[in-house]
């Protein structure tokens, strides 16, 4: 797992748990996309910190809506993985 549920409610500043379903499913989503963005399966055991720091930028624009900068950075990010991939 790249992200676990305590920490993206820590990232995302809920302290409820109304949401946690949802962030869950948020979540599980996040290693897809990233093998569909980079070709890669990133949800290894040793999780690379960008992998992780990339997983809070794509649960912060999920979950609480984005900004042409959160995505500028999402993407220089995916940019910056996709040659590690190969």
């Amino acid at each position: 797992m790249i992200i676990t549920l305590e920490e993206a409610k820590n990232l995302l500043r809920v302290d409820f748990e109304e949401d946690n379903g949802l962030i869950q499913t948020l979540i599980n989503t996040i290693p897809q996309y990233l093998e569909n963005k980079t070709g890669r399966p990133w949800d290894t055991d040793v999780i690379n910190p960008l992998v992780k720091t990339l997983a809070g930028f794509l649960l912060k624009s999920w979950y609480d809506g984005s900004t042409p900068q959160l995505e500028k950075t999402i993407e220089n990010i995916i940019a910056t993985l996709t040659p590690m991939a190969r």
